[in-house]
Formats: C-alpha cells, sequence, structure tokens
C-alpha cells in the first residue's frame, strides 16, 4: 500500500466535506430542502463519509434519508433501492446485522416484484440483492439460510448468465463455504471442482 497516497487521499475527503456541506446548505436556502437536486447532492456527501469510514454518521445519515425519501418520495424507483442498500452496508459495517437484514429483504421483494425499474428476479441487480441477503444471513451464522438462497440464485445465475461466468463462479463458492461450515465436505468438494475446472481452461489464467 502507498501510505502517502492514502493519507493524501484522507486530507483530500477532509477538505471536500465542509465544502459539501456548505453547499448544501447553500442551495436548501434557495431551492428548499426537498428538491431533487439538494437530495443527490447530500448522498454525494454521504458516499464522502463511508470513503472515511465514519458507519455511526453515515448509518444515522442514510437512516434519515430513507426515511423522507419513503414519505416525499424524491428519488423514486431504483435510486430509492440504491439508498437502502447504502443502508445496509452501513448497518452491516457496525455490526447491527438484524437491522441490515430487515432492509435487505425488502430491497429484495422490491427487486423481484417491481419490473418497472428491474425486469424481475433475473435482472442483475435483483440477483445482487439476493446475493446479499445471503451474505447477511451467514454473517449470522445461519448457515442453511444462506445456502438455501446460494442455491436458488446458482441456479438462477447458470440459467441466465452461464455456468462459466463469474458471478456464476462466486455463487458457487460461496455456497460450497456454507455448506462446509456445515461440515457436509463431499458437497463442498464436488463444488469446488466446478468452481477450479473452468478457471483452469481459461487462457487469462494460464
Amino acid at each position: 500500500m502507498n501510505f502517502g497516497q492514502y493519507y493524501l487521499e484522507l486530507a483530500e475527503l477532509d477538505f471536500i466535506v465542509p465544502r459539501y456541506r456548505k453547499e448544501i446548505a447553500d442551495l436548501e436556502s434557495i431551492l428548499g430542502p426537498e428538491h431533487l437536486f439538494v437530495f443527490r447532492l447530500q448522498l454525494d456527501l454521504y458516499s464522502v463519509l463511508e470513503k472515511q469510514e465514519r458507519w455511526e454518521e453515515v448509518a444515522d445519515l442514510y437512516q434519515a434519508a430513507v426515511q423522507k425519501n419513503s414519505k416525499r418520495k424524491i428519488c423514486p424507483g431504483l435510486d430509492e433501492l440504491v439508498i437502502k442498500q447504502h443502508l445496509v452496508r452501513s448497518y452491516s459495517k457496525l455490526g447491527k446485522l438484524e437491522e441490515a437484514e430487515e432492509i435487505q429483504m425488502q430491497v429484495v421483494e422490491s427487486m423481484n416484484s417491481n419490473q418497472s425499474f428491474t425486469s424481475g428476479p433475473d435482472h442483475p441487480h435483483a440477483m445482487a440483492s439476493v446475493s446479499v441477503l445471503a451474505s447477511l444471513y451467514f454473517e449470522q451464522k445461519r448457515f442453511k439460510n444462506a445456502e438455501e438462497l446460494q442455491t436458488q440464485l446458482l441456479q438462477r445465475r447458470k440459467r441466465v448468465l452461464g455456468p462459466r461466468h463469474p458471478s456464476t463462479l462466486v455463487t458457487m463458492h460461496n455456497l460450497a463455504t456454507s455448506l462446509l461450515r456445515q461440515e457436509r465436505w463431499k458437497e463442498v468438494e464436488e463444488l469446488e471442482l466446478q468452481v477450479l475446472t473452468p478457471i483452469e481452461h481459461n487462457p487469462k489464467y494460464q
């Protein structure tokens, strides 16, 4: 790691945050606090705070953003779910896994049912949301729940993306890990062989 570059980036972020706050305050006085442009600028600020790993502050801000957007529908559709995903990540970083799970289940349900911004459960965003939920189950040591979701996701990704797609192989590996925690050695071995075979035959890795 280049520590000089790392600390330079931190210093730049420390410089950026006050400027964001001032610009947001100025725009709020002109456009109002619920204007879409103001709301998006606030989300940009939250992303900067994420890079600084200020998770307590970030979680509070995203929670307020979700509540505000739920009432006013400033940022509907897929954008609303992206905000919730950021909240899930913040909760996960803080170890608030049950809270993260509750929000992520809402995201999965919306992704699977609302086809105005995705094409249903086979859309990449929808499949990614299931993967996040499975990871939350795994972090809570609910390996059987994680296995069930990963099995469903694996079949879906095989059908939509193909058996050798990187996302399919990652899902296969994640499923193997859940099975490993349940000491189901034979199934783990079979899955890991399926993961390794496409990689071994890929010229990129020769």
